[in-house]
């Protein structure tokens, strides 16, 4: 009988030790996530990445569903949005700003879908309105008689924060309802946030006045809806984008239909996503994710998901909400492209003009389907705000399907001999010259010039590149082979055909000839490519055809002074200074000496023939596919001639794509956005 006392004690004693073990753990998951979500929402300022985020919270609202009696009501999964900011006043919303709850899966997508038709099983043709889940900071506009008279952040839901002297400098808030007929009151909601093109040039201002770049586009939206110089805020051109309604009186023609609410709102003069759409069954739905997953990476701003809302107003009402979510609307969230990975080791480049860069080999990972394993650390003041050793686990993130970069260090290896901490070195890796830093340790150069190999190096690889003298056949291999034979310079590569030895040893004759054939060709070449094939810092391809516009002569250009350069279009004090630096040290004089008088190169200038009724002139136009007649270069020099702009990029400004065979995703985003599509037959007909 003591023994049976005796097991249920200890039962009830090691269950007691689980349940407190639970207690402790839980309590500190509700203390993490409140402190992350007051980072998050309220300061807008996170350390998480938003995968790590949603993981967290959703692992607590598990455990708390499990443990009912755990929950305390101040615990974050009971809360909407955080605290308010003690700097500004509060003011409540009319009808609660309710968060979206997150769906991670397909699966979970049916199943939303699959309740909300078993809780409407009597509506026979039930429509969903899906829009896009735009990554910035929600707004409250609310209008009184068609004006405004608020504007508030989502706050904690229920109170929000007046930025409404802010909100009236965005220039697509309507300070008054474009329209006869508006509400006696309404709430408009929306998302705030910034263009990527608009953020990388604030950037690029902050790069050149050595400053701390802003972290992402929703931070800084986020910072600047709170800024308290109007001038700053205008100048971050913010955009509010519509995204539905809260509180609606005093209107004759009701609205029914969250998709025809947007009809309205548009009239206002609103800005609504041209993505909204209505689905009508789950098929519909998947089609349309599928579709924003694949264009994401075109779009001129960040989006995390979809949002998914039944469209009928009327049953939107009857699912009603929760204390946190409306029943009738969910998110669905893209899978992030992020990952942690190992830092196996660091090692530290240097470029053609010494500028050096640390660069960290990972553990290799996938992401969007692409390996990655190496990344850059940019310069020595990240690598110490970074703080990175070696055996480090980071946080990789692929931005805009295209860089690579590290976010943060996740953990740090206690064993000493594996988590070797990396310090900038003060010499050159290569040459062992003295390294000098600048702009705050943004910008780190080896000082050897040409007695460094690396610099070299690079510098063969520009010279003779496509853009450049476009040498075919002349890549790292081969210049890596001029080197190790002491073939540095660009005056010994073209006397090439003298060195005997080099050819027996590396080239077969066919691919010697070839390769000297082209040197021959190359001797022929524009001012512009000329200038550009120099390789002075900041000079690239779009500054070196002013140039060579504005001077029309190698001599004049030789000759300038930085009151001419400046005069040049889009030259300013830094490259002026680069131009002058460069003509100024006597080596480079003698470099482009020699190749006119002893190569003889032939240097050119095309005036433009400028044709100020052509179709082309001063358009913006960008080219896709391989053309038949011409290479990109040419093609390119053509148009510019003529007086056509080249954008590399598409975007709503471009007037018109040259589409050639196997044309890449350019061809599809043009057709999305309407641009003029010209295929090569009607270009030569055009240029003819």
């Amino acid at each position: 009988m003591l023994q049976k006392v005796y097991k249920i004690l200890i039962f009830y004693i090691n269950d007691f030790k689980i349940m407190s073990n639970i207690m402790l753990q839980l309590k500190k998951l509700q203390n993490i996530m409140l402190k992350h979500g007051y980072l998050y929402h309220t300061l807008d300022s996170p350390i998480l990445s938003d995968a790590k985020y949603d993981y967290l919270i959703n692992k607590l609202r598990y455990l708390e569903d499990k443990y009912l009696k755990l929950k305390p009501d101040y615990s974050p999964t009971r809360i909407i949005g955080s605290n308010l900011l003690p700097q500004w006043n509060k003011f409540s919303h009319l009808t609660p700003m309710l968060s979206l709850e997150n769906i991670f899966s397909i699966k979970e997508l049916y199943k939303f879908i699959q309740t909300i038709y078993c809780k409407l099983y009597h509506v026979k043709n039930l429509s969903f309105c899906c829009e896009l889940k735009i990554d910035g900071l929600a707004l409250n506009l609310i209008y009184e008689n068609g004006i405004l008279i608020k504007a508030l952040t989502r706050g904690d839901g229920r109170l929000g924060e007046d930025v409404t002297i802010n909100a009236k400098v965005i220039k697509n808030i309507p300070l008054t309802l474009k329209s006869a007929e508006v509400p006696r009151l309404i709430e408009i909601r929306g998302e705030i946030f910034i263009s990527l093109s608009n953020f990388k040039k604030i950037n690029n201002i902050k790069n050149d006045q050595c400053k701390k770049n802003f972290s992402n586009p929703r931070n800084l939206a986020a910072g600047s809806l709170r800024q308290t110089n109007s001038q700053i805020l205008k100048k971050r051109k913010l955009i509010f984008l519509c995204y539905g309604c809260g509180v609606v009186k005093g209107i004759k023609n009701k609205f029914f239909s969250h998709y025809n609410r947007f009809k309205k709102l548009k009239e206002w003069g609103f800005l609504v996503s041209k993505y909204n759409t209505i689905c009508n069954n789950f098929g519909e739905i998947l089609f349309f994710l599928k579709k924003i997953q694949k264009i994401k990476s075109t779009l001129n701003y960040n989006i995390d998901g979809i949002v998914i809302k039944v469209d009928s107003l009327e049953y939107q009402k009857k699912l009603g909400n929760t204390s946190q979510y409306p029943k009738w609307a969910a998110s669905f969230k893209f899978n992030a492209k992020e990952k942690i990975t190992e830092i196996i080791n660091i090692d530290f480049k240097v470029g053609r003009t010494g500028m050096i860069t640390p660069v960290a080999e990972l553990k290799p990972i996938q992401l969007s389907g692409v390996t990655i394993q190496n990344v850059s650390l940019h310069n020595k003041s990240e690598l110490e705000k970074l703080n990175i050793s070696i055996g480090d686990k980071v946080l990789i993130r692929r931005s805009g399907d295209v860089i690579p970069y590290v976010i943060k260090v996740m953990s740090t290896h206690k064993i000493s001999f594996q988590n070797k901490k990396i310090n900038f070195p003060d010499k050159c890796p290569i040459c062992y010259s003295i390294i000098k830093h600048t702009f705050n340790n943004k910008q780190s150069k080896c000082t050897g010039n040409i007695k460094c190999l690396a610099q070299t190096k690079g510098f063969l690889y520009h010279f003779f590149s496509k853009k450049a003298v476009n040498v075919v056949g002349i890549g790292k291999q081969l210049i890596n082979k001029f080197i190790s034979n002491n073939i540095t310079d660009v005056i010994d590569i073209y006397k090439l055909n003298n060195n005997q030895t080099f050819k027996n040893k590396y080239l077969g004759e066919k691919s010697f000839k070839k390769i000297i054939q082209n040197l021959k060709q190359s001797k022929s070449i524009s001012l512009s490519r000329f200038i550009y094939a120099l390789g002075i810092p900041k000079v690239g391809i779009v500054i070196s055809e002013n140039i060579a516009t504005y001077f029309n002569s190698l001599k004049k250009f030789i000759e300038s002074s930085q009151e001419e350069l400046l005069s040049v279009k889009k030259v300013g004090q830094i490259i002026a200074s680069n131009i002058l630096k460069y003509k100024n040290i006597k080596k480079n004089i003698t470099l482009i000496n020699l190749l006119i008088n002893e190569i003889k190169f032939n240097v050119y200038h095309i005036n433009p023939r400028l044709n100020y009724k052509h179709i082309f002139y001063n358009k913006n136009i960008s080219i896709t596919g391989h053309l038949i007649n011409f290479s990109r270069i040419q093609i390119q020099q053509h148009l510019i001639n003529i007086g056509a702009i080249i954008k590399k990029y598409i975007s709503k400004n471009t007037d018109f794509l040259i589409v050639g065979r196997k044309p890449g995703k350019k061809f599809e985003k043009a057709l999305e956005l309407k641009i003029k599509i010209i295929k090569e037959d009607y270009l030569l007909q055009l240029l003819n």
